[in-house]
């Protein structure tokens, strides 16, 4: 299982981590059952719960400070959804360091049933 694996959007040229946020109690079970066009599951194994206050310590860790940000971009079938966004100068390793960071501070980790 691989927990935040940021991607590289072309466009902006940052990396960006698609979540959900947790609005309400609808959003876990929204989110276990997203799925994909093929109709495969957006979330094989399962989501992972992290707090903002996680997310904003982590952002002020020397290491990090500047180059992690999070947004709302929601979209038409998904009001939830937002990204956690690591800006395009970030050297290679900080970004694993971040990734990993934000793995351990997971406060619950829910598995969908197979």
């Amino acid at each position: 299982m691989n927990l935040f694996c940021f991607d590289l959007d072309r466009e902006t040229s940052k990396w960006r981590q698609s979540i959900n946020w947790e609005d309400d109690d609808t959003v876990v079970n929204f989110t276990l059952t997203q799925k994909k066009d093929d109709q495969s599951f957006c979330f094989k194994c399962g989501v992972a719960r992290v707090s903002r206050a996680e997310i904003e310590r982590i952002g002020n860790l020397p290491q990090v400070r500047g180059f992690l940000s999070y947004n709302r971009e929601i979209i038409d079938d998904n009001p939830y959804h937002g990204n956690l966004i690591l800006e395009d100068t970030i050297a290679k390793h900080i970004r694993g360091l971040v990734s990993s960071a934000l793995a351990l501070a997971c406060g619950q980790i829910i598995y969908r049933n197979q």
